[in-house]
């Protein structure tokens, strides 16, 4: 028999159905109620990550494919930076050919093990596309048939 999850609960212990109850020390401290303590919950890590939100004029958005090890590997998601300098980099980068169409926004995703602050600003190719080797333009339809992570798909929808 599990004693211990079955019977000696915090809230309302079953110690009158415990064949150890003679020999129980807590019992005996009368403590029995108190018992198993809580773990204090541990605070989770915050992290932030920039991703650019790149539409054109077909109603595609451009994705790249994550190369790196880790959460998301393989799957595709908008441009992402570590830091808010490697994205203005970025976006001086394509100033010519992109034009800012929203103000930054905020998405929060959790995990079991972090708290992620996705800062996204949407931009919409006015020129010549882009082409790099790790980035693709994908429509709605193509989409639905590769790998992409829930926050990616969240602000797709909206």
């Amino acid at each position: 028999m599990d004693v211990g999850s079955l019977l000696c609960k915090r809230t309302n212990p079953l110690c009158d159905q415990c064949p150890l109850e003679h020999d129980c020390q807590a019992k005996q401290d009368g403590i029995e109620g108190l018992l198993p303590k809580k773990l204090a919950k541990k605070d989770k890590q915050r992290r932030y990550v920039y991703w650019a939100f790149i539409k054109n004029d077909k109603g595609e958005v451009l994705l790249e494919n994550r190369t790196s090890k880790g959460v998301w590997e393989g799957l595709w998601s908008f441009p992402e930076f570590q830091k808010k300098r490697e994205r203005q980099d970025f976006l001086k980068r394509f100033k010519p050919i992109c034009k800012l169409i929203d103000k930054e926004t905020t998405l929060k995703h959790s995990f079991s093990h972090y708290d992620l602050d996705i800062n996204i600003i949407t931009l919409k190719v006015i020129s010549i596309k882009i082409k790099e080797n790790d980035k693709a333009w994908f429509n709605s339809k193509d989409i639905i048939k590769i790998g992409i992570p829930a926050p990616v798909n969240k602000i797709l929808k909206k």
